[in-house]
């Protein structure tokens, strides 16, 4: 599998848009793909540029695709956000 890492700080989880939770709950991979690039890490944990992401992540092969989502999603919990408890 292409080497595949995301950074989630509790910081940038917070300046997610509501689109953006949209676009990860609403099963369109295609939407959740632009999310998910704004989170990837190179092996040094630093950002990877928006549109270097979007390719690394675009050409992900089909039986990689379930892993890097679970990894997001990990990545995600780990951060404690919880898009159902917000009570701001």
């Amino acid at each position: 599998m292409t080497q595949i890492s995301f950074s989630i700080t509790q910081d940038k989880a917070d300046q997610m848009t509501w689109e953006e939770m949209e676009a990860l709950l609403d099963g369109n991979i295609a939407r959740a793909r632009r999310v998910m690039a704004r989170f990837l890490v190179d092996e040094k944990e630093q950002p990877v540029e928006f549109d270097e992401a979007m390719k690394t992540l675009g050409n992900l092969k089909m039986s990689e695709i379930k892993d890097a989502v679970n990894m997001f999603a990990e990545a995600m919990k780990k951060s404690a956000v919880n898009p159902t408890s917000a009570s701001k």
